[in-house]
């Protein structure tokens, strides 16, 4: 025998503030009284003893999995925490080893991975001095491409190279004032995108004055690899970032010791040497006052 709706509602009362929610069952309660704490109305609890299993898992593995939309499809972020490390690299053609010590705190500093492959640096460290240091994920991420990170993000008070190695995700910081500010703030940085190939970080642009609206970098489009971007202002006719030596020249073809690309309208060369591994500064110098780059890349590597 089927039950049938009451004629009557319950009346619960919300401790968050005086107002009263009427509902036909727990679950239609439980979601009004989200709504009433500022929540979503989609914001469902969870509907079986299974489902709430799953979510307590993710929650301790460091997954945080949101709510159905209304289309029925999940949404999951994965967060990640950092921790104090050591690391040896090639700079400035000798094998260094870094470590933390100008770090004090990086409790509130997290990296993101969303479900669309996306990955962002977000939140803010705290340095006891000036210099050089690295810290790394406390877990790994296995799958990803070296050649879709971002390797360098310009900013104030530090420089980030990012460096793949192990499944470990691997921040390495530059400081860029001798007078350090002990709370450097990251912001929320993208540092990953599986979409892009050789991504130009549009921080460095922008502090030199460009204004970005599409990031710099190689889209795979109709089978073809091309190099694009935009930016509505630029500086000197120019776009300054960093690449990755050995990701660039799967695309491009070194004609002489720092020519990649030459047009009509365009100029693409390396500046300087290498800075951290195989990270060296690029530029794309404009001929004409239309700072859009959208060009077939000379060489064409297997997808």
């Amino acid at each position: 025998m089927a039950l049938s709706k009451p004629n009557e509602y319950k009346e619960v009362s919300a401790r968050q503030s005086e107002e009263t929610v009427y509902a036909e069952d727990i679950n239609q309660i439980i979601s009004n009284i989200e709504k009433i704490k500022g929540g979503q109305a989609n914001e469902a609890p969870a509907a079986t003893i299974k489902d709430l299993h799953e979510r307590l898992l993710a929650l301790e593995s460091g997954s945080v999995i949101k709510p159905p939309s209304d289309t029925g499809e999940t949404f999951e972020e994965e967060v990640y925490s950092f921790e104090k490390t050591t690391l040896s690299l090639e700079m400035n053609g000798e094998t260094q080893t870094i470590n933390s010590d100008i770090i004090e705190d990086v409790s509130n500093l997290s990296l993101i991975k969303n479900s669309d492959g996306t990955i962002y640096l977000k939140g803010s460290l705290t340095l006891k001095s000036e210099g050089t240091a690295v810290i790394k994920i406390n877990k790994t991420i296995s799958g990803l491409n070296k050649r879709n990170f971002i390797v360098l993000s310009y900013g104030i008070p530090v420089v980030l190279y990012l460096y793949y190695k192990d499944n470990y995700i691997y921040i390495i910081l530059v400081t860029t004032l001798k007078e350090i500010e002990t709370e450097a703030n990251i912001g929320n940085i993208k540092i990953y995108d599986n979409n892009i190939i050789a991504p130009i970080d549009p921080k460095y642009a922008e502090y030199l004055g460009a204004v970005i609206t599409e990031y710099f970098g190689i889209y795979l489009i109709n089978g073809k690899y091309r190099l694009k971007g935009s930016a509505d202002k630029v500086r000197d006719s120019m776009i300054n970032g960093f690449v990755d030596y050995d990701t660039i020249t799967q695309f491009f073809n070194v004609t002489n010791q720092y020519l990649f690309y030459e047009d009509d309208n365009l100029l693409i060369r390396t500046e300087g040497d290498f800075t951290i591994n195989s990270v060296i500064p690029i530029l794309i110098k404009f001929k004409n006052n239309n700072y859009t780059v959208d060009i077939e890349c000379p060489l064409q590597p297997s997808i």
